[in-house]
């Protein structure tokens, strides 16, 4: 075959030292220009940086052989830079990829704990339901006897308007006396103290009359007076049940009825006029100067304590009850701090500003009348279910007695059988102590279903809370 003409060869470089020279020197001179951006670039790598005629070697042979002189100058540098540039590429992927990454295992985390908080919080929420729905008085308990003649009244019914509840009083001799829930209302300070010292004093009687029924050949119990000039008795089974000798005597039944009589006056009074009554307890009965009520020292309720003779199942109905009691209390009175932090105290610049100022005010304050209303009901609640539930009609009537001349309705006498026993104060028990307002409302509703179940039949013995199915 003939060979191509000149014209159709390419022309190959001149191959020779000055040619080869002058290319190494180029890019060599390159090489020192872009070693110093590496060394800014890879400067935190642990990649070593290699002289510039090897990196020249390598870029234009990766075989490791020496570059060939043939090639220009311009070629090997542009080969170099795009291998450089390929690797500062690589590494900034890689880089933007692992911060990607870290950013998504930390979404996920994120994720992840929230998604337990919701689950925590549904969970609370759904016990919360329960609860509230295990609370609610149901429309069939309407089969609950009341017992208003027993003197348990039933606070809930009693404070209805259009109520034709009566009380019979039958202490003081003669005729019966019916007076209504108006008639209590008015009723004087003097008549209510008169009439609470004959109660005490013919509960004392029985007392007396029922210890020598159940035992005749010892010598009568003694009505002596404490250090607050209370009757009090010092021997006999006063506090326990009777026994069979006694179920069917004179004695108990005027104990019964005088003690269900003396409830259902104070009942009665409490609902008709909660300020009347609370002023009522707070002086002596007798007519006498001495300390009003919240003056009694620790030693007048200790008297209490040891005369009641309650027992270990009592006493932790009593125990469980005062919590509850507490817990309630103690959310009304967040709710009344929260409603005096929203109450407006500056004053208004125009008019319109006087107007919804105004308006708060009212709003406010019908919320505090309502938050104290709530807690007159509460306080009467937790009384009605320690007379009406924990105690034993006996020690209903003893309470009567050995309290004279006072009302032993305040709670302070179970704070000092709390400390014995170890219980917290009233002060923490007020806290939420990791419990919400929602359900500290729903266990005191369980009081109150507590109340409804109680029957009639149960007045003469303790009704248990703890344990008990309402």
């Amino acid at each position: 075959m003939d060979a191509k003409p000149d014209k159709y060869r390419t022309p190959l470089p001149v191959q020779g030292a000055d040619c080869s020279h002058s290319a190494l020197s180029s890019c060599n001179s390159f090489s020192d220009d872009f070693q110093s951006f590496l060394e800014n670039q890879f400067q935190d790598d642990e990649v070593a940086l290699v002289e510039p005629a090897t990196s020249l070697a390598l870029a234009s042979n990766t075989s490791g052989r020496p570059p060939r002189p043939d090639l220009p100058a311009g070629a090997v540098a542009r080969a170099f830079r795009r291998k450089l540039r390929n690797r500062v590429s690589q590494r900034q992927w890689r880089t933007r990829q692992k911060t990607r990454a870290d950013d998504l295992e930390a979404q996920i985390e994120a994720k992840s704990e929230q998604f337990e908080v919701l689950q925590a919080r549904q969970r609370q929420l759904e016990a919360q339901n329960a609860m509230l729905e295990d609370a609610t008085p149901q429309a069939s308990d309407t089969d609950a006897q009341h017992i208003y003649t027993l003197g348990n009244v039933d606070l809930t019914d009693l404070q209805k308007s259009d109520t034709q509840q009566t009380l019979t009083i039958t202490v003081l001799g003669g005729l019966p006396q019916v007076k209504t829930r108006q008639d209590v209302s008015n009723m004087s300070f003097a008549e209510f103290a008169m009439l609470t010292a004959a109660y005490a004093r013919k509960l004392a009687s029985c007392f007396v009359e029922l210890t020598k029924t159940e035992s005749p050949s010892s010598p009568p119990a003694q009505i002596t007076r404490t250090a607050t000039n209370s009757p009090a008795l010092v021997c006999g089974a006063a506090a326990n049940s009777p026994t069979k000798a006694a179920l069917h005597s004179p004695a108990l039944e005027k104990l019964r009825t005088w003690t269900r009589e003396c409830s259902s006056l104070r009942a009665f009074l409490a609902v008709a006029n909660i300020k009347k009554y609370l002023a009522f307890i707070s002086h002596r009965l007798d007519g006498r100067p001495g300390l009003k009520t919240c003056d009694l020292d620790d030693k007048w309720n200790h008297d209490m304590l040891a005369s009641m003779q309650f027992t270990e199942a009592q006493q932790q109905d009593l125990m469980l009850l005062r919590r509850l009691f507490y817990g309630k209390l103690g959310v009304l009175s967040r709710q009344r701090r929260d409603c005096l932090l929203r109450m407006p105290y500056a004053a208004a610049a125009t008019e319109h500003e006087v107007s919804d100022r105004l308006s708060k005010v009212v709003s406010v304050a019908q919320e505090l009348v309502d938050i104290t209303a709530a807690e007159r009901q509460t306080r009467l609640q937790f009384t009605s279910a320690y007379r009406r539930g924990v105690y034993t009609l006996t020690q209903q009537a003893m309470s009567i007695v050995t309290a004279f001349p006072y009302v032993a309705e305040n709670p302070y006498m179970f704070d000092i059988l709390a400390a014995e026993r170890g219980e917290l104060a009233a002060r923490d028990l007020m806290k939420p102590a990791g419990l919400d307002s929602i359900e500290h409302n729903a266990r005191w509703q369980q009081i109150v279903r507590y109340l409804g179940k109680i029957r009639a039949e149960d007045a003469e013995v303790r009704v248990p809370i703890v344990g008990a199915q309402f």
